[in-house]
């Protein structure tokens, strides 16, 4: 399904008052069509048909409802009128996209993938592709989303506020999956500039920003990043993407310990999944409160929580993988290591394609054997740790601290001791500087 940005070999023209008659000739060579046959398919001789292709003669609307069918082009652009139209059925596969209905979104997206032969239409062309790479995003196809955006980095100069802000948005959506957090809410943040005359794009933006302000430790920022947008975006987001966002409020609370603010967002998700029957809505709302539990040290309510949670997730997903994780790092507070080896066991054979998942599972693995593998502390301080730092996952990073600065403390190991605070220090200053709206 995957478009091509232009087609190969044929150079765009841009030319906003190109006549109908050429525009439909450059189609008609793009898709390999000679005079004749366009002609016999629509009933007209390849002279006539010459004529029209040259503004000799006009091309009437009946002729260009025909050309347009026997080209299959019917759902394009060709009159200035149809522009808006197009616009807004990708604006549509946008609004599908972030209410993660994807297989509509790409329904929408197959029909339009004509315009690469509109080669004189570039500025639908980008947009087009930059709504196909959001697409991919969404759906993990991280190599193809990554080749249309190289394709932007050369000519972001050229590129107008509108199609700006889509690039600006999927380089942040790709930036979380491969550079990390800090770089995803950096271009986030971009997009957001651009977005502020625009309620409807700022309100797609709302839960990406408030999720990565959540993730990267800043969750307090991100509190306040969604008090100060509520008035204006809150209202115009889909039942979906309001849910989405609660949950990531009600995530900011619990990693700012504040849980009875936490407890309260999640009795107000949890009615509303039951009501919406939504059951992956349902499965996160139940992760959030073993999350929240854990948080508050108490082990059996948060695990009661979490195994509940996994009945309605995929094998292998990553809300999947993510329960696991919460319900290994409870085994190892309460100090049970050994029904936390056989989850670690699991997370490890699941989770070899899936971003930071390996690592944060071989680091819980570091943790229950600190005391007898000399390797473990060093595993945590010199690849665990960095990448996390890395990633922008600031709030487990400084939970491996703590464990490290636990274990250096009970050895006596002073020297560790100081290098881990120093550490520490710099995660926070990080938070602070990273989780500041530009």
């Amino acid at each position: 399904m995957l478009a091509r940005l232009l087609l190969p070999g044929v150079i765009p023209i841009k030319d906003d008052n190109l006549p109908i008659g050429q525009k439909v000739k450059i189609i008609r060579e793009a898709k390999g069509v000679s005079q004749e046959k366009l002609g016999e398919a629509i009933s007209y001789t390849g002279s006539r048909l010459s004529q029209i292709e040259n503004e000799i003669d006009p091309c009437s609307p009946d002729m260009l409802l025909l050309i347009k069918k026997a080209l299959n082009i019917e759902n394009m652009p060709l009159l200035d009128s149809e522009h808006d139209g197009f616009k807004d059925r990708l604006n549509q596969a946008h609004r599908l996209i972030g209410d993660r209905e994807f297989g509509d979104a790409k329904s929408i997206l197959d029909k339009l993938a004509p315009i690469a032969y509109l080669t004189f239409e570039v500025e639908l062309n980008h947009l087009y592709s930059l709504c196909l790479c959001r697409l991919l995003i969404n759906l993990e196809d991280i190599e193809p989303a990554e080749k249309i955006l190289n394709t932007f980095d050369s000519i972001v100069d050229e590129l107008s506020n509108d199609t700006l802000y889509y690039y600006y948005y999927n380089k942040g959506s790709l930036g979380y999956r491969r550079d990390g957090i800090k770089n995803a809410l950096h271009f986030y943040l971009k997009a957001f500039e651009l977005a502020k005359s625009d309620i409807e794009k700022g309100a797609a933006l709302y839960y990406s920003i408030v999720f990565c302000y959540s993730k990267y430790g800043s969750g307090f920022d991100g509190i306040l990043f969604f008090e100060g947008a509520r008035e204006l975006y809150y209202d115009r987001l889909s039942p979906t993407q309001k849910w989405r966002i609660d949950n990531v409020l009600a995530s900011s609370y619990i990693g700012s310990n504040h849980l009875q603010y936490a407890k309260k967002l999640l009795e107000k998700c949890h009615t509303k999944a039951l009501k919406l029957e939504d059951k992956t809505f349902v499965g996160i709302v139940l992760a959030n409160y073993g999350y929240m539990y854990r948080k508050a040290r108490d082990y059996n309510a948060a695990l009661e929580n979490l195994d509940a949670a996994l009945v309605y997730f995929e094998k292998g997903s990553m809300n999947h993988l993510e329960v696991l994780y919460q319900k290994a790092r409870c085994y190892i507070e309460m100090g049970s290591f050994l029904p936390c080896a056989e989850i670690l066991k699991e997370g490890k054979k699941l989770s070899q394609n899936h971003m930071a998942y390996p690592i944060l599972f071989e680091s819980l693995d570091c943790l229950t054997s600190l005391t007898t593998n000399k390797k473990s502390a060093e595993y945590l301080e010199t690849v665990a740790i960095p990448y996390l730092i890395k990633r922008g996952m600031n709030r487990i990073a400084l939970d491996y601290c703590t464990f490290l600065l636990v274990f250096f403390e009970k050895k006596k190991s002073f020297k560790n001791s100081f290098r881990t605070l120093k550490l520490v220090n710099c995660i926070r200053e990080e938070i602070m500087e990273g989780g500041r709206l530009q």
